[in-house]
């Protein structure tokens, strides 16, 4: 297939073989031979040869006294100077907080992105005993409060989560942890779809409910809804 501007296609190989190693490093969490980067990629060595040790000389990867190839932060880096959910974000940092101090349970925001839920923010709770969530991790969609959410507040909403979408919320049981209770609500935009999702989470020990939904839902919606009025999009 040639290149077709015209139609999107495009033929770049050496940038191509480059993206293939740099995007297979990243995701991985070990160190890799440049042998088993090219058999991943599904390429021979001979193609990789200059391509991996190039990436590493432009700092994208480390190599090790072994001869392995391991991601660097250079990409974090690079990506941090100009956030995609920075503005998003900064607004969001306020009103997380206030929730935080004035129910003494945690509370985070959440994007769909590239398919996965991504923890963007956190604020821990004030109680003696904190629950609070990695900034930056990711996770299936389907298995979390927050991606069931946003799903169902989506521009192409799902039908399966309508009962989300009337009830305007969504609370389960922690999939993680047992005891951990769940509640999440959208942080909506202008047209009715979610911009993001906030979730709070709280401990049930057996013993009966520590806090309820009823009782923290106001509270969570109120912070929706700061965070929509004061968001901008770029």
């Amino acid at each position: 297939m040639g290149n077709d501007p015209a139609n999107g296609n495009f033929n770049v190989p050496a940038l191509e073989k480059g993206l293939d190693a740099l995007e297979l490093v990243h995701r991985g969490a070990g160190a890799m031979s440049l042998t088993e980067i090219a058999r991943s990629c599904g390429r021979s060595v001979s193609e990789m040869q200059r391509v991996v040790p190039y990436l590493a000389q432009r700092g994208y990867f480390v190599r090790d006294s072994r001869g392995l190839y391991r991601r660097s932060s250079k990409l974090f880096r690079i990506g941090n100077h100009n956030p995609p959910y920075r503005d998003l974000v900064a607004n969001a940092m306020g009103p997380l907080g206030d929730y935080a101090a004035g129910t003494g349970e945690g509370i985070h925001l959440s994007v769909l992105d590239d398919g996965d839920l991504l923890i963007l923010a956190d604020a821990p709770g004030t109680g003696y005993l904190k629950i609070g969530v990695r900034v930056g991790s990711s996770h299936k969609p389907v298995e979390t409060v927050s991606g069931r959410v946003l799903m169902a507040f989506g521009g192409g909403a799902e039908k399966r989560y309508g009962a989300i979408r009337e009830s305007g919320h969504e609370y389960s049981q922690s999939h993680l942890f047992r005891g951990v209770n769940d509640l999440a609500v959208p942080v909506l935009a202008r047209d009715g779809t979610a911009i993001a999702a906030i979730a709070t989470s709280w401990l049930d020990p057996a013993s009966g409910k520590v806090k309820t939904v009823k009782k923290l839902l106001p509270a969570l919606e109120a912070c929706a809804r700061h965070i929509s009025e004061s968001f901008e999009p770029l």
